[in-house]
């Protein structure tokens, strides 16, 4: 009894501790911690296939119509909600300053509360959040905009409707969910039919 007890708590744990994972990577933690306490560490796998077949889905918070005369590339910024991924997109920025006629900075939200784009608006924390990294990229007046759906999916439907140049996105992620997903990154890398550059890690 004592070693099934033991076996039961070390599988919810588990569970949890996946959820967690997710959770940093803008996913619902106590959504997959309830499931987490069924499906274990399975529960990523359960996340996986459902972020599979999600339809991509975006809304524009703050556009602009201000630009730079001199500049000829309009460029998506792909955050994903740290201060690493600030950090890491503001490095390829530096270089392309004076080049940049548009600049748009897009995040992901939360997968699982994000069923419409209704829903966007009651983001606070993720437009907050994309407002802040637009004053510390020195682009104050930069579009804003949110996305759902399997992040590199979303990032490339959103640029290539919205008629980009290029897409910049930050080198980060973490070994055990790209282990298990596959690098966002080298996934954009492969499939992407417009430029990507990819910021050094923060």
């Amino acid at each position: 009894m004592t070693i099934l007890l033991t076996a039961l708590v070390v599988w919810a744990v588990s569970g949890v501790v996946a959820a967690a994972i997710l959770a940093r990577h803008g996913h619902n933690f106590w959504f997959f911690a309830a499931m987490g306490l069924g499906f274990g560490p399975f529960v990523v796998l359960v996340w996986l296939e459902g972020a599979r077949g999600q339809r991509s889905r975006s809304f524009v918070v703050r556009s602009s119509d201000a630009t730079n005369e001199q500049g000829w590339i309009d460029v998506l910024v792909g955050l994903d909600g740290s201060a690493n991924s600030v950090e890491s997109v503001g490095q390829v920025l530096k270089t392309l300053r004076q080049a940049v006629r548009r600049i748009r900075l897009v995040s992901a939200l939360d997968h699982e509360i994000s069923n419409s784009p209704e829903s966007f608006l009651t983001d606070d924390r993720r437009i907050d959040y994309l407002k802040a990294a637009a004053e510390t990229l020195g682009v104050a007046n930069a579009e804003i905009a949110l996305i759902s759906g399997q992040a590199d999916k979303a990032l490339l439907d959103h640029a290539e409707k919205n008629k980009f140049d290029l897409l910049v996105v930050a080198h980060r992620g973490h070994p055990v969910v790209s282990g298990i997903q596959g690098s966002t990154v080298a996934r954009l890398a492969r499939s992407a039919e417009i430029p990507v550059l990819i910021g050094p890690p923060a």
